[in-house]
Formats: C-alpha cells, sequence, structure tokens
C-alpha cells in the first residue's frame, strides 16, 4: 500500500489505542503510542534506502526481507526502546502490542494489493499478492484521512471513531476478498478452453470494475470484468523462443524485474546496429498503459548500452493521468 495510506493508517491505530485505560489516562501516552503506531506503519519501506544501491536493487529487495516474519518482532522492539525512556508510567508491553499491531497492518495490506511482498520470509521467498486492494486504495485512504481530520478538529473522541472506521474498514475488505473470488471463478469459467493456464484478477479504481490477465501456450489475452460482465480487450503473441532469458545473468536490471514480475510480456525490435527489448509486467494496466517495464539497449557486439527498470521511464507508456481519471469516472 502506499506510504501515505499507511501513516494515516498508523494515526487512526495511535487513536484507537486511547480506547485504552492506561493510554487514556497517562499524560502524553496517547502522544508516545500514536509516534509508535506511525513509524510502525511506516517502519517495513525504511527498505526505501535500497534505492541509494540503484533501482534494480531497489525493486528486487522492496517489500522483501523488511516485511518478514522475524522483522515483524524486530520493528516494534525498535521503536518500543526508542520511545519508551521518554514516557513515565506507560507499560513497554502495552506500546510494543501496538505498534506489533501496525507492522502486522502493514504487511497484511501490503500482501492484498498487487505489488505484494516476501512476508513469509524466511521459510518462502515467494512473493505474496492477492490482488483484493489497489495500491493505493481510494476507499480505505478517505476513511482514514475522514477520521484523522475528524480527530484534529475534535469534534469526536478518537478511541470510538477509529474503532468504528476500522471495523467498517475490515469490513470493506472482506466484502473485496468476496467479489475478489467471485471474479476469478467467472473468469475462469470463461477461459476453460485453454486450461492449463494461469490467471489474474486486479482491481481497478471502481468497486465493480475488474481487469484479468489470462496467461496461455501461446497468448497473453487482456480484459475487464464490470458488474459481472466480461469483454475481452486485446491479446499479445508470446514471444516462441527463451533466449531472452539468458539476459537474467547479464543485467540486474533484467534479474531484478524477473525476480518480481509475473505476468511477462516479451518484446523486441531491432533499429540498425541497436537491439532494443523490453520486458512489461501485465499485471500493472491503466488504460491503454503499462507502466512497469525493464528495457534493455543492446549494440552489435551484446554489449548493453542503456538498461532501465520501473515505473513510466518508456515515453509511449507513461501512466495518463487524465486517461487514469476517466476510466475511474465512466
Amino acid at each position: 500500500m502506499d506510504t501515505a495510506s499507511h501513516f494515516l493508517i498508523g494515526v487512526g491505530l495511535g487513536g484507537l489505542a486511547h480506547l485504552h485505560p492506561e493510554v487514556a489516562s497517562i499524560p502524553g501516552a496517547g502522544l508516545a503510542v500514536t509516534i509508535g503506531t506511525v513509524l510502525a506503519s511506516q517502519a517495513p519501506d525504511f527498505d526505501c534506502v535500497y534505492r541509494f544501491k540503484g533501482d534494480a536493487a531497489y525493486f528486487k529487495y522492496h517489500r522483501g526481507i523488511s516485511h518478514s516474519i522475524p522483522f515483524w518482532f524486530i520493528w516494534p522492539t525498535l521503536i518500543t526502546l526508542l520511545i519508551i525512556p521518554f514516557v513515565d508510567g506507560l507499560a513497554w508491553t502495552l506500546l510494543w502490542i501496538w505498534c506489533f499491531i501496525a507492522v502486522l497492518i502493514h504487511v497484511g495490506l501490503d500482501v492484498l494489493n498487487t505489488y505484494g511482498t516476501q512476508a513469509l520470509r524466511p521459510f518462502k521467498e515467494d512473493w505474496l499478492a492477492k490482488d483484493v486492494l489497489m495500491i493505493l486504495d481510494p476507499y480505505i485512504f478517505l476513511t482514514q484521512l475522514t477520521g484523522v481530520f475528524l480527530w484534529w478538529t475534535g469534534l469526536v473522541s478518537p478511541g470510538p471513531l477509529f474503532a468504528w472506521i476500522n471495523g467498517i474498514t475490515l469490513l470493506y475488505i472482506g466484502v473485496r476478498i468476496y467479489l475478489h473470488r467471485l471474479q476469478l471463478a467467472r473468469a475462469a469459467k470463461l477461459y476453460r478452453e485453454f486450461e492449463p493456464m494461469r490467471m489474474c484478477v486486479t482491481p481497478t479504481f471502481r468497486f465493480n470494475t475488474w481487469q484479468v490477465v489470462v496467461e496461455t501456450d501461446h497468448h497473453f489475452i487482456l480484459g475487464r470484468l464490470k458488474n459481472g460482465v466480461y469483454q475481452e480487450e486485446m491479446r499479445l503473441e508470446k514471444c516462441a523462443s527463451r533466449s531472452w532469458y539468458r539476459w537474467r545473468e547479464k543485467s540486474d536490471v533484467v534479474d531484478s524485474f524477473l525476480y518480481f514480475a509475473k505476468y511477462v510480456y516479451f518484446e523486441q525490435h531491432r533499429d540498425g546496429d541497436m537491439l532494443r527489448m523490453k520486458w512489461t509486467d501485465l499485471r500493472f494496466r491503466f488504460g491503454q498503459s503499462f507502466p512497469f517495464q525493464a528495457v534493455l539497449e543492446v549494440d552489435k557486439t551484446g554489449k548493453i548500452i542503456k538498461e532501465t527498470i520501473g515505473w513510466g521511464h518508456e515515453e509511449d507508456n507513461k501512466v495518463n493521468m487524465f486517461e487514469v481519471l476517466k476510466e475511474a469516472v465512466k
């Protein structure tokens, strides 16, 4: 989930903690717990420091070990040790529990979106991405933002306020999980002729609209389910050769991309002596734009001239926000 949503959820957990008598009665305890939950809500993403090692390292290791099982316990411990000396009378166990809850919520929400995380490390390195929520989920963001605003104005007591808001959020997530399973079953029935196949159904900004990616032996099929009605939008022919996979050994960018990506569409073309190759993860689509890509440009000797990875590096695939907003309000 996006940084702003994690921040708001952290503030909201601090508000919810005011239901505990010790937090409500000890001077400074409410502020201390709120600071703790905000830090804990952000802590798993402290691995953003990998950006200093370049985009390839960042995309390979972001949401990796920092979200793993050992760090579920390490982050709240470090944050508790940082805060507890400054608050008299607040039990460190209470602060630790709230920070622990904040870390678990962060990891859980990351698992529920399309980007995913390696939450089960060190036991498994699989990327867990349940495709239930958008990376920026507008419903969660707006409800948490409303709660923080009401708390800031002093119109509502934070404990009961966020008890309601978080209860509604849990109900919303439960409905999204149910709808995702329903849409996945619908899409699977449409393409039974291609079994065995791989398929994912990903959310959009619209509550009733889901995007579909189907991988068969020869094609990628992209479509959309809206109000339970399916529309196929395009078919992309898969590259018959897997020779492009060898570039994983020669390029950190390609290695990072293939380590993370799931539905990889490959294309290449020559421009004189230059060979241009592009890998696209089809899970991430906004209208006609596919922003998450890795690109290599190689000369006739096989030397890499240019390599990029990330969101919207290519001019022809930058996300058109006007197009995204237009899709959202249709």
